[in-house]
């Protein structure tokens, strides 16, 4: 692998194999999200405000984290806009299905199951085919998770919807860091194959 390619490659990375350990951060604004819409929520209005602060010193950790050992990469303008559209698109999909899902079973739907968990996991799905592809463990976490919504085992308590957003927070957390394995190898791998040409230079 040449110069050039390694660069190109350096400029794809963290796209085809998404910065994972950013789905700490995320995952614990889902918990967040989820407690804060249960009917009591369990805090203080001083609680909620660790709540947000410890999310963001996460974001800024795993920041730093992937800046010092990986270095700043800036993706192609073209690579930002699919992940734009993926974002946007995976996000209508949820609110769509979401809305003909209530439309179909009632709101609150009158049988057992997690709405909000299947068709967040079915935007999930779209976000990831088109903006870094749809790997083997992403498709077994939220499809996995969307069965998981379409049970009929979450009972008809009106704290369905704010208690689906603990097990997303987990499957996000779980998907982040299988991401970040791969990206940690592929990564070593560049860098391997640059060692190898410099020794082969020499």
């Amino acid at each position: 692998m040449d110069r050039r390619q390694l660069e190109s490659a350096g400029t794809s990375y963290p796209y085809t194999h998404i910065q994972g350990l950013y789905g700490i951060p995320f995952s614990l604004v889902m918990a967040l999200i989820g407690a804060s819409n249960l009917t009591n929520p369990p805090w203080s209005p001083w609680v909620l405000g660790g709540g947000v602060l410890l999310c963001l010193a996460s974001f800024g950790a795993v920041t730093l984290y992937y800046q010092r050992n990986f270095g700043r990469v800036i993706p192609l303008r073209s690579r930002q806009l699919r992940c734009l559209i993926a974002a946007v698109t995976g996000f209508a999909v949820y609110v769509a299905s979401d809305q003909l899902a209530r439309g179909a079973l009632g709101h609150p739907p009158e049988q057992p199951v997690s709405i909000t968990m299947a068709t967040w996991a079915l935007g999930m799905l779209v976000f990831y085919a088109i903006g870094t592809g749809l790997s083997v463990h992403r498709i077994v976490i939220w499809v996995a998770v969307v069965v998981a919504g379409c049970l009929p085992i979450w009972g008809l308590d009106q704290n369905r919807d704010a208690i689906a957003y603990f097990p997303l927070g987990a499957a996000i957390l779980v998907s982040g860091l299988f991401d970040h394995y791969l990206l940690v190898r592929t990564f070593r791998s560049y860098q391997d194959l640059n060692l190898e040409d410099t020794n082969a230079g020499a």
